[in-house]
């Protein structure tokens, strides 16, 4: 662990800028995100409390003062953290499928009763960007469309197919963001205790997912009504809702 300036003092991101504007004026303080890349989400959030997972953190700026820095796998991450539990987690690691679900089903343990789980790239913007692993899909757009485009989601879309086996104290939807839409998930009750452990048959089959059948592409994919989409101040609204029933506010 390295603790690495005030929190929110860089320039923000989409989801930072969502993130502060639904716990600013709560009493949430502790914020995880499992894949920062070059940081510049996790240096603006403003909450107190923040824990940085990522193997090969690249921050593009000195003023990480106050992030823990786990340079570490999110499994191990998970299995060894203990700390204490967090209000507000955002997952945005390896873009695929099993691994996303993996780290959706280890937040739900270290995660307060009225925290709120946000997941990164659930809607991929063509095909291509469906593909794993990321060389594949890159090549694969390259050769059939001529694009350079480096953009890639991955697989992690399967998630959303799981999510529908939730039980019912469990609320989850995908935020439709200008730049990226991104899922998220909220216990109602706070019993995170109560989240299922999906039977490899339905992981079987949400592998078996189609991304081209699922979103269309044509030529931009449309969210399908099972994905719950909303838009960002609708899902600002139902979180702070949420957060406001917990006493958090």
């Amino acid at each position: 662990m390295r603790p690495l300036a005030k929190p929110g003092t860089t320039d923000g991101t989409e989801v930072s800028n969502f993130v502060n504007s639904v716990t600013d004026e709560t009493s949430c303080s502790h914020y995880l995100e499992v894949g920062v890349w070059t940081g510049r989400t996790i240096e603006a959030i403003r909450l107190n409390k923040r824990v940085a997972v990522d193997p090969e953190p690249r921050y593009l700026s000195r003023f990480t003062q106050g992030i823990s820095t786990y340079k570490c796998t999110s499994d191990y991450f998970f299995a060894n953290y203990s700390e204490g539990p967090f209000d507000f987690t955002y997952l945005d690691g390896l873009h695929h499928f099993k691994q996303t679900w993996k780290d959706i089903c280890s937040s739900a343990a270290v995660m307060k009763p009225h925290g709120i789980i946000l997941i990164d790239d659930v809607v991929p913007i063509d095909s291509y960007s469906a593909l794993t692993p990321e060389t594949f899909a890159l090549r694969e757009r390259l050769i059939h469309s001529g694009s350079t485009s480096g953009a890639w989601h991955g697989d992690v879309f399967k998630v959303m197919f799981l999510l529908q086996y939730l039980a019912t104290n469990f609320t989850f939807g995908t935020i439709e963001f200008r730049q990226n839409p991104r899922a998220f998930i909220l216990c109602r009750d706070g019993d995170w205790t109560s989240f299922p452990e999906i039977d490899e048959c339905l992981i079987q089959k949400a592998q078996q997912s189609d991304a081209k059948s699922i979103f269309g592409f044509n030529p931009t994919p449309v969210i399908p009504k099972s994905f719950h989409p909303v838009d960002p101040e609708s899902a600002k609204k139902i979180m702070k809702e949420h957060l406001s029933s917990f006493g958090t506010s």
